[in-house]
């Protein structure tokens, strides 16, 4: 039954997109959506960027506000890209399926340009986790980003157990020297 309502749903759009002269996109990949995503990014189209996200979306960037909704992800944009120009590749590391969700790690690396100025190398490291619509498109539903390189402003716990193991080290090594310099 689930199937059933899914054709008719894909159907539906289907003629509707037929009758107002649309493209409608059918069975629309994860892989698709990231590159639609990556195509409106580097033309600076607002409206096409968000438009690849779920209503309800997440836009999280390592150390910055998180926007919540498709419309304030479009604002976001129109605002980025009134004063910022991509020219990006998006490379997939992995993509992993779960039922009617899809996470994909990717890694896109070029060139931004702020204003007027020369352009500068940019590379960043992304999760986008998307649903399967009615339609069976993929829609970002969330996403998250920062630039490659970043190193976070706390430590992991590896390091910290790292630095405690060192003193530790250097602790004993002292408190052998001084008993045996004690005559």
């Amino acid at each position: 039954m689930k199937l059933l309502n899914r054709i008719i749903a894909t159907t539906s759009v289907c003629a509707v997109g037929l009758f107002i002269g649309s493209v409608v996109a059918y069975a629309q990949s994860p892989q698709d959506t990231l590159f639609a995503y990556g195509a409106a990014l580097n033309d600076g189209n607002a409206r096409a960027a968000a438009d690849v996200f779920s209503i309800n979306a997440i836009f999280s960037q390592a150390g910055a506000p998180v926007v919540n909704g498709r419309e304030n992800i479009f604002a976001n944009f129109e605002g980025l890209f009134s004063a910022v120009s991509f020219d990006l590749s998006f490379t997939i590391l992995d993509l992993s399926s779960l039922g009617d969700l899809a996470y994909v790690w990717s890694r896109s690396d070029g060139e931004i340009q702020v204003g007027g100025a020369a352009p500068m190398p940019a590379s960043f490291r992304e999760l986008f986790i998307m649903e399967r619509g009615a339609t069976s498109d993929y829609l970002i539903d969330q996403y998250y980003f920062a630039p490659a390189g970043v190193v976070p402003n706390v430590p992991e716990p590896t390091t910290w157990l790292m630095l405690t193991a060192g003193l530790g080290l250097i602790g004993a090594a002292v408190r052998r020297r001084a008993l045996h310099a004690r005559p």
